[in-house]
């Protein structure tokens, strides 16, 4: 069996609008096995450990980034590069995850998109748990972070796709044996896993790519930055650009 773990994220950088372009709304899903996931966890903890980041802390992509609450005046700026890029390391690990991506498209609108992005991307995990998974480990359970607002819409598509899938002949042989487990993120290592993932590759496509002349070196910086971590977790992150149809 795989786990499927799904988070979201839209852009909400106002603060930098000198560096920041167009709105765009992001699904990250890291796709892992149970005897992987209980490994990945350990390691996460480790890294915990490592930075002395107090247990009941959720690691959360815009709090690290932004330096924002506890952790401003917890760590340096520094310290929070590092765990960011300790943090892509541990996603891009070749014998953790199966796989990941990460599905967006332009857009302002929540509720719409996510449907849009959950199809996207659950179709690329039944491809690939279809083709990867041993003859009897080609099942898929969807676990994605609490939303109470349009949870039932969620729920809904997540068991209409699940019924498609299961039934059609030419699904590569993957099935969806649950329509949606609701987690919290603050009580799931592997769901704070996904949004540090879908919070930095997000980001990585509102920023402006213009020539560095127009750029301060500070923005440029962190530009920089961003980038680096996007190509470590590219090593295990697919990313997909919807279309507006």
């Amino acid at each position: 069996m795989y786990l499927l773990y799904l988070d979201e994220s839209e852009n909400s950088n106002t603060d930098r609008k000198d560096i920041f372009a167009v709105d765009v709304f992001g699904l990250s899903g890291i796709l892992i096995t149970p005897r992987y996931a209980t490994n990945l966890i350990q390691e996460f903890w480790d890294l915990r450990k490592k930075y002395d980041i107090p247990e009941d802390w959720e690691i959360h992509g815009f709090q690290i980034f932004s330096g924002s609450g506890k952790w401003k005046n917890k760590f340096t700026d520094d310290q929070r590069r590092n765990i960011c890029e300790d943090l892509s390391k541990l996603i891009a690990k070749n014998y953790r995850l199966a796989k990941g991506w990460f599905v967006y498209k332009e857009s302002k609108f929540l509720k719409t998109d996510y449907l849009k992005t959950l199809g996207g991307l659950l179709d690329a995990s039944c491809k690939f748990v279809g083709k990867h998974g041993g003859n009897t480990n080609k099942q898929l359970m969807v676990v994605f972070d609490e939303k109470d607002e349009f949870e039932k819409a969620i729920n809904e598509f997540i068991l209409a796709q699940r019924n498609a899938i299961n039934k059609s002949k030419k699904n590569q042989k993957c099935r969806i044996i649950d329509h949606g487990f609701s987690g919290k993120s603050e009580l799931s290592e592997l769901l704070q896993l996904s949004d540090f993932v879908g919070y930095v590759f997000r980001l990585s496509k509102t920023l402006k790519r213009f020539d560095n002349l127009s750029v301060s070196q500070h923005d440029q910086r962190f530009i920089d930055f961003v980038d680096g971590l996007v190509k470590e977790m590219s090593k295990k992150i697919k990313e997909i650009k919807l279309n507006d149809s």
